[in-house]
C-alpha cells in the first residue's frame, strides 16, 4: 500500500477518492479528479483528530484505505441513540482474499473505536463492493435495506399538465401530513425502512421521526418543494430539493426527492404517481436537470412509477447497521 494520505492537503484526500471503484455520479464529470472534488465539496469539514459534535467528516486512513465517520445528531435525537454514518469507506488497490478481508476488519475496528461513544453506526456502501460488505460483516455489522437509485432526466422528460389535486404545502397542512408520516413509517407492512428492519429501534419512535421531518420540511423549509394531494382531504405528500450550491449535485444540477407517503386508506389510486409527475415538473420548471428518486427494493409501486417516467438506475447499495454490544 502507499504511504498515509496527508489529510492537511485536499488534493491528496481528492487522489483516493479519484481512485476509488465506486465513486458515485462518474457519469455526469468529464473526468474522475472533477467528480471526487464535487463529491468531497459536501463535507463541510474533514478533521483527523475526534468525532466531533458538529457533524464534522473525522478520516482515519491506512495507505489507501479510507474510512470517513460523522454523527447524526438530529437522528440521535429522535432516536435516543448515539448514531453516526460510516461514509464513504473505501479500500482501493486491494486483493480479495481472507487474509486482506481480515486486514480490512482490523482496520475498520480501529475507526469504530474512535468513537468510542458511539452506540449505532450506518454504512452505506455499493451493491458491487463485495469486498467492503464482507469487511462490515467481519466487524457485526448486518444488512439493513437495498436501496434502488433512479436518475429521471427532466431536460427529456415531456412538460406535464398541472394536477388539480395536487399543490405546494402550508402551515394548515402540517397536522395531517405529520400523521399521513407517522403511520407509513412507523409499520413494517407499509414501510421497510431501514430503522424499522433493525431491532434496536423503537417503531413509535421512528413514526414520531419521520413527522418531525416532514414538519421542518414545511415550516422550516427544510425542502424546496412540499407537494400534497388534496382532493377534499390530504391523501399523500412528497418533499423535494433543488440542486444545493456544493458537492456534486450543484455540479450537474441534480435534484432530490426526499420523502414521500401516501395516506394507506388512499394506495394504489395513483397518488404517488400524480404528487412525483407533479413534482419533477416544478423542479424542471426552477432549473433542476436531472432527479434522484432513492428506494428501498421491495418498494414496487415507486419502482414501477419510477419506470413509467423512464428513469435509469445508476447504482444500487446496501446499508449495513452495527450496534455497540454492552
Amino acid at each position: 500500500m502507499a504511504a498515509n494520505i496527508d489529510l492537511k492537503s485536499i488534493s491528496s484526500v481528492t487522489e483516493v477518492l479519484k481512485n476509488w471503484t465506486y465513486l458515485p455520479y462518474l457519469q455526469y464529470f468529464s473526468g474522475r479528479e472533477q467528480c471526487a472534488e464535487a463529491y468531497l465539496a459536501q463535507y463541510k469539514e474533514i478533521t483527523e483528530d475526534c468525532l466531533d459534535d458538529k457533524g464534522a467528516l473525522l478520516a482515519v486512513t491506512k495507505g489507501n484505505w479510507f474510512a470517513g465517520l460523522r454523527r447524526i445528531a438530529g437522528e440521535s435525537e429522535s432516536l435516543n441513540l448515539k448514531m453516526a454514518r460510516l461514509e464513504p469507506l473505501i479500500f482501493n488497490e486491494t486483493s480479495f482474499d481472507i487474509a486482506t478481508i481480515a486486514q480490512g476488519a482490523k482496520f475498520l475496528r480501529e475507526v469504530l473505536d474512535r468513537a468510542s461513544d458511539i452506540q449505532h453506526v450506518a454504512a452505506p456502501v455499493s451493491s458491487a463492493d463485495t469486498f467492503s460488505q464482507l469487511v462490515l460483516q467481519e466487524c457485526g455489522f448486518k444488512l439493513a435495506d437495498t436501496i434502488v437509485c433512479h436518475h429521471i432526466d427532466l431536460e427529456k422528460m415531456a412538460d406535464s399538465p398541472a394536477n388539480k389535486y395536487v399543490r405546494q404545502a402550508t402551515p394548515a397542512d402540517v397536522e395531517a401530513v405529520a400523521k399521513i408520516a407517522e403511520r407509513s413509517f412507523s409499520d413494517r407492512r407499509l414501510s421497510l425502512n431501514r430503522f424499522l428492519c433493525d431491532p434496536h429501534f423503537d417503531a413509535a419512535l421512528v413514526g414520531k421521526m419521520y413527522a418531525k421531518w416532514t414538519t421542518a420540511a414545511i415550516l422550516n423549509n427544510d425542502c424546496d418543494a412540499n407537494m400534497v394531494f388534496d382532493d377534499g382531504k390530504i391523501a399523500g405528500f412528497y418533499t423535494f430539493r433543488l440542486p444545493h450550491h456544493r458537492g456534486a449535485d450543484a455540479k450537474i444540477g441534480l435534484a432530490m426527492a426526499v420523502l414521500s407517503a401516501v395516506d394507506p386508506d388512499q394506495a394504489r389510486k395513483g397518488v404517488f404517481g400524480s404528487l412525483q409527475q407533479a413534482g419533477c415538473q416544478w423542479l424542471k420548471e426552477n432549473g433542476a436537470k436531472i432527479v434522484e428518486v432513492k428506494t428501498v427494493l421491495p418498494n414496487k409501486p415507486v419502482n414501477r412509477v419510477c419506470q413509467k417516467m423512464n428513469s435509469n438506475v445508476v447504482f444500487t447499495y446496501h446499508t449495513f447497521h452495527w450496534a455497540r454490544q454492552a
